[in-house]
């Protein structure tokens, strides 16, 4: 999942989605083809925490909400520090300012979604223990006629006539706190009720349907305003995905595959700080413009272009990761001094 968050910024930041315009049919093909099958990350890992800490109880958990935003101040601090030291004048005081709160400032807009779904998960737990499954469904229900269908048909023509959410929904293309609840709410449900199990390749089978769903609506749809509402996270089919893939891995078994299981998450615990890494503004725009300069239709014209971006998207990972463990052993030996 984060591997597909860098994919999205290698296409928003690194100008594969600039150049995907002039790349031709086939070209501008294979870009939404890619883009709309890594359209999943930001809302499964929600679903994630929804489906695991739905059963943690009605206790605000102080600690874990500590323990990610002082890893949050540490990046926000420390990466604006190291780069006015070698770029002296290049940081205003405005933003030196918002360095040293990052929650509030919203460095990184999902962390700070992140911390609120930590705040708020005791009271959403303590809302779902007195909710008995028929209510729940008709929430689910709910939540995704207002969220995935009724705010897209307000942006499409001939729909928008009669459908508006103006001053009702504002959910910033699916990245608000309203989305957030939601997702926690789709994985908290999940968890209690597993529904019709079906063979796990018929939700791999589903997963590319949808996508190729969208991939189609893109390309065909008349009416311009599309591109947005496909690329929206809380799109309909991109919901759909999430369902599919986590219902995909829910069916894996790491226990029988032994040292994989444990290594993935070791892997794993590094994954905020990968995020937090090579999405910092300062960051960002070093990475994209400076290190990794692939802002060239003939990169994204290059029949080796999926092997060059998984080798981009496995180094960045890899550098983050290396970085945040780093930061996890020094905690580690500072705690146990």
């Amino acid at each position: 999942m984060m591997m597909q968050v860098i994919f999205l910024h290698i296409s928003l930041y690194g100008g594969y989605t600039d150049c995907a315009k002039s790349l031709g049919f086939s070209g501008k093909f294979l870009y939404w083809v890619l883009w709309l099958m890594s359209r999943c990350p930001v809302y499964m890992f929600i679903i994630l925490m929804g489906y695991f800490s739905c059963e943690s109880g009605t206790k605000l958990k102080i600690d874990r909400i500590l323990k990610i935003y002082i890893s949050m101040f540490f990046y926000s601090i420390l990466i604006t520090v190291i780069y006015s030291i070698f770029r002296p004048g290049e940081v205003n005081l405005k933003f030196f300012i918002r360095s040293l709160i990052p929650f509030s400032s919203a460095i990184w807009y999902f962390m700070t979604l992140y911390v609120l779904m930590m705040v708020l998960t005791p009271y959403i737990n303590r809302m779902l223990d007195g909710i008995e499954k028929r209510e729940f469904t008709i929430l689910i229900g709910l939540c995704t006629f207002i969220f995935c269908i009724w705010q897209h048909l307000a942006m499409i023509a001939p729909f928008k006539d009669f459908f508006s959410v103006e001053n009702v929904i504002e959910t910033g293309s699916g990245k608000s706190l309203y989305d957030f609840i939601f997702m926690y709410l789709l994985g908290a449900y999940m968890r209690r009720y597993k529904g019709m199990q079906m063979k796990k390749i018929i939700y791999l089978i589903g997963f590319f349907a949808f996508g190729m769903i969208n991939v189609a609506l893109i390309l065909l749809y008349p009416d311009g305003a599309i591109n947005h509402v496909v690329t929206n996270n809380d799109n309909l089919f991109v919901v759909l995905q999430c369902v599919c893939l986590f219902r995909f891995f829910e069916g894996l078994n790491l226990k029988k595959s032994g040292k994989a299981g444990a290594m993935i998450s070791y892997i794993s615990a590094g994954n905020l700080g990968v995020y937090m890494i090579h999405e910092h503004p300062i960051i960002r725009k070093l990475l994209w413009t400076k290190i990794v300069k692939i802002h060239d239709a003939a990169f994204f014209r290059s029949p080796l272009l999926i092997f060059k971006l998984i080798i981009i998207i496995v180094l960045v990972y890899a550098v983050c990761w290396c970085i945040d463990l780093l930061r996890r052993l020094v905690v580690r030996l500072i705690v146990s001094k």
